[in-house]
């Protein structure tokens, strides 16, 4: 049996967060031509994990679906109340104890995520106010509405979404090849004082291994 300390508890907490818990069709096809513009990056980083590891009074904010209506036509006006709430509070708790140091939303942030116009039109342009206004780093993890209902991680009516997604955070998680992404998936994981969060392929169950590649300093700590 493998003891986890507390950093550890507060990763498994991090990775039910994140983790689908239904999937769902979807319909809209995929746009040719266009492309999903990229998230713009956050103006204050995350700083190297060793340096911040021994942090243990900070915030970090968490949220989820936010498919609507407006999709593809205007920006997404239920969200924008929502991030014009958590601007005002990172403003709030930034010279404080608990300044907000990251953002996580939990997937789901388009309702075709095959459709670059849902995303630039109606996410982009609100995650940016969080990451140049809060200037605070932000990371999806995947939804199934993201990168499609597929049954397969292979399946062919995922490349379309797959591929907006990463363009669509491309400047935001650990690129591919990094230990903190697993090759060829949007599966990654990332840590803060001592808060570690795993962020899964809806498609994609974790293995044993995968978990021990990802987090095993968590564990070790």
């Amino acid at each position: 049996m493998v003891k986890l300390n507390r950093r550890a508890a507060v990763a498994l907490v991090a990775l039910l967060m994140a983790a689908p818990v239904l999937t769902i069709g979807v319909v809209g096809q995929a746009q040719e031509g266009e492309r999903v513009t990229g998230i713009a990056a956050p103006t204050m980083p995350l700083p190297n994990e060793a340096v911040s590891q021994d942090v243990t009074k900070f915030s970090f904010i968490a949220y989820g679906d936010t498919r609507g209506r407006r999709d593809g036509v205007a920006i997404q006006y239920e969200h924008s109340l929502i991030v014009d709430s958590m601007l005002a509070e990172i403003k709030s708790l930034r010279n404080t104890d608990y300044a907000v140091r990251f953002i996580l939303q939990s997937g789901d942030a388009v309702a075709h995520g095959q459709n670059p116009k849902e995303w630039n039109t109606s996410f982009v342009p609100l995650i940016n106010r969080l990451t140049t206004e809060g200037g605070v780093p932000y990371f999806l993890a995947p939804g199934n509405h993201d990168v499609s209902p597929a049954t397969t991680v292979d399946a062919p009516e995922r490349h379309a979404p797959l591929k907006n997604y990463f363009d669509a955070v491309s400047a935001l998680i650990p690129p591919d090849g990094s230990p903190h992404r697993l090759s060829g998936y949007p599966t990654y994981s990332f840590a803060y004082g001592n808060t570690f969060v795993l962020a899964p392929d809806p498609e994609r169950m974790l293995q044993p291994h995968d978990f021990a590649r990802l987090a095993m300093d968590v564990v070790e700590r």
